[in-house]
């Protein structure tokens, strides 16, 4: 946040965009894959117990891996939302003209979105994972998002998590006119 606002205080305020795209990055892979990393854990005995009461309920497996993803998406909502806001409204006191503004609450819009696609790639990441491979999800989970960012390197176009995030987080700079 301070270098974000010590940017646009040196100077022209949409210089601070390198700062925020890097901002995203960074509570992408930290934030959020930390997130991914601790719901991809090994199974515990309180999770038999969980899946014995809610098939007491009637509630299967299915609807319980599906409500591990939507807790997994607000997670990393409820995570990332404050320090995304802050980011963003770090260089909004040194903006010098309307148009600039709008620029800003745009990007703070658009990062807001990101955050938003970012839970829910995250608990579509995290359901995969587990269905994928049930006793060992973390391996399923770098499987999910490592060997095509490999084969990414092979072959130029090929579609990746981490080049999908990247390419949203260029447009949240892009659509507020912010270009980095």
């Amino acid at each position: 946040m301070l270098v974000a606002a010590g940017v646009a205080a040196g100077g022209d305020s949409r210089e601070s965009a390198i700062v925020i795209r890097g901002a995203l990055g960074w509570l992408t892979w930290l934030g959020a894959g930390g997130v991914a990393l601790a719901a991809t854990g090994a199974t515990s005995p309180d999770d038999d117990a969980v899946f014995g009461l809610a098939a007491l309920r009637g509630i299967g497996e299915r609807e319980l891996a599906w409500a591990r993803a939507w807790a997994v998406g607000r997670r990393v909502l409820h995570l990332l939302f404050v320090p995304v806001i802050l980011v963003n409204l770090a260089p909004l006191p040194f903006v010098r003209s309307w148009q600039g503004a709008a620029a800003a609450a745009s990007v703070l819009w658009g990062s807001l979105a990101y955050v938003g696609l970012l839970a829910v790639t995250v608990g579509a990441l995290v359901l995969a994972a587990r269905s994928l491979a049930p006793a060992k999800s973390r391996l399923g989970l770098a499987a999910l998002v490592l060997i095509p960012e490999i084969v990414r390197s092979l072959v130029a176009h090929f579609p990746s998590v981490p080049s999908a995030l990247s390419g949203a987080r260029e447009f949240v700079l892009r659509f507020g006119g912010w270009v980095a």
